[in-house]
């Protein structure tokens, strides 16, 4: 191609004609996104939270220490002894011992059943939430017994009082600092 000025000029104008369809296209891409993610957030908000936190999640493979992580939050559920300090409370005179002390009911295991969220994480007995609102006609009488002989006794299964503890990262802060860790437990 010979450097002319009518090649020069043609190419100028080319390439601004580029730029501007470029950006047109550009700005048109973005008005879509913005639309497909406003119905996203009101159509499925599952998904439209998984895009924003796989948008916001951190590229860094730096992790506090597991060690660091446990020091930290081995002791902050243990028991501490405040003493006898007598609480007042300014509760109505009322006998609230009737309401405590009744059986589980079918309905208040189904109420709770129904309230429960799909898509939730399984604890250690791998049992979803899904399954239990899948199983109610099946478990609704096991459960009710199993909650009610739980009431009477006293005794909570160990199985109950176990969990595992995840910490999540608040997404600020030192990420080698504990205190910026959620601890969530399954």
């Amino acid at each position: 191609m010979v450097k002319t000025i009518g090649n020069i000029t043609d190419m100028s104008t080319a390439s601004k004609q580029y730029k501007t369809v470029i950006k047109q296209n550009l700005l048109k891409y973005n008005r879509c996104c913005i639309s497909k993610i406003g119905n996203m957030r009101t159509k499925d908000p599952k998904t439209y939270w998984n895009y924003i936190n796989s948008i916001n999640k951190k590229t860094t493979s730096n992790t506090a220490d597991m060690h660091i992580l446990f020091d930290f939050s081995k002791d902050l559920n243990a028991e501490k002894d405040y003493g006898n300090e007598e609480i007042e409370a300014d509760f109505p005179d009322i006998n609230i011992e009737h309401n405590l002390n009744a059986e589980i009911t079918e309905d208040e295991i189904s109420k709770a059943i129904k309230g429960l969220k799909n898509g939730k994480t399984t604890g250690l007995d791998n049992i979803s939430n899904k399954y239990l609102k899948h199983s109610v006609p099946f478990l609704l009488p096991l459960l009710t017994e199993m909650f009610n002989l739980v009431l009477n006794s006293g005794i909570i299964p160990d199985s109950w009082q176990i969990g595992s503890i995840i910490p999540i990262y608040k997404n600020k802060g030192d990420i080698n600092s504990p205190e910026n860790y959620r601890p969530i437990t399954l």
